[in-house]
């Protein structure tokens, strides 16, 4: 019990730390599982700024003096790609990404110029 609460309070004091420098927060499933190696980027003008989640899902950026006219993208394979605009620091982020979707396209030709009845 006693380990459990230090563990809780190690992981609030991380996570407002990593405040404390920038942006942060965590990538979950739609489950609420971790999803761990997540990229991370940081768009604002110019300037790009990366991160990739760790095993907990847990990620920081850089602290900006602005971000104002910044946007967020998170991307995973097997996952559909996120995005936010920012206007202001954000608060620790709960970035929550579906499933990605699964499209085929399938294309079938005949040649009219055979008979099919003809060859057998």
């Amino acid at each position: 019990m006693r380990n459990a609460f230090y563990a809780s309070v190690l992981a609030i004091t991380v996570a407002g730390s990593a405040l404390a420098q920038g942006v942060g927060g965590t990538v979950l499933d739609q489950g609420g599982a971790a999803i761990a190696a997540a990229n991370i980027k940081l768009v604002c003008g110019s300037s790009v700024f990366r991160s990739t989640t760790d095993q907990k899902g847990l990620f920081t950026l850089k602290e900006r003096p602005s971000y104002d006219g910044c946007a967020l993208f998170v991307s995973k394979d097997k996952f559909a790609p996120y995005s936010q605009a920012l206007h202001a620091r954000p608060a620790l982020l709960e970035i929550k990404l579906a499933v990605a979707t699964v499209r085929e396209t399938v294309h079938i030709e005949a040649k009219s110029e055979e008979n099919v009845l003809d060859s057998v």
